[in-house]
């Protein structure tokens, strides 16, 4: 069964028939993605430009339970997009840093994507 909600309306979470579950919390993806938007003002003669930088909805976390009571890993993501000044709307990086945590025996990995 797939359950939505939370602010931002997404995935919160998986319950599988066998009773293991996979939940998920939502955060903003602060400046992860721009728009450049430019018209011509007819009556000036002039092109005019516009350019806007937005947060987006992206997972944060993630845990999963196979027995659908003890939950046995828990994974952190973390983003950063690199901008190459204030009006450009291309981003030059965009990095995902996954911390995974076994929670059985705390063993924690890192992953940069």
């Amino acid at each position: 069964m797939f359950s939505y909600g939370g602010t931002y309306g997404g995935l919160i979470r998986i319950d599988f028939p066998e009773k293991g579950y996979v939940k998920y919390a939502w955060t903003n993806s602060s400046l992860s993605e721009a728009t450049f938007q430019q018209y011509f003002l007819q009556s000036q003669n002039i092109n005019l430009s516009c350019y806007a930088s937005v947060d987006t909805p992206a997972i944060s976390d993630r845990w999963v339970s196979y027995d659908g009571t003890t939950e046995v890993l828990h994974q952190h993501f973390a983003y950063n997009t690199g901008w190459p000044g204030t009006s450009n709307p291309n981003w030059t990086s965009k990095t995902t840093t996954v911390t995974n945590t076994d929670l059985v025996t705390g063993l924690v990995t890192l992953y940069r994507l």
